[in-house]
């Protein structure tokens, strides 16, 4: 891993880790991730605007990778919110 400096709004550096070769924009990872904004809602048959039950929500092994991947990321979005 490298490292780099960045500098907070008061002018104060400090030092950040970011993956080799990455732009260091980690605060913003969730924009980067959701590409395609109700797939997970179409895929699951689930109106947009409804709750997804959490029925629906479980990883199942018959689940395209695609499909495990939006359940996992829906998850982790979930686990931030409280």
């Amino acid at each position: 891993m490298a490292t780099g400096m960045v500098s907070d709004m008061n002018g104060m550096a400090k030092q950040k880790y970011m993956k080799k070769g990455g732009s260091g924009m980690a605060e913003n990872w969730i924009a980067g991730a959701i590409k395609k904004k109700g797939a997970l809602h179409k895929g699951l048959n689930v109106p947009m605007g409804k709750k997804i039950p959490m029925i629906k929500m479980e990883i199942k092994e018959s689940d395209s990778p695609l499909m495990k991947r939006r359940k996992r990321l829906a998850q982790t979005l979930k686990g931030l919110r409280k």
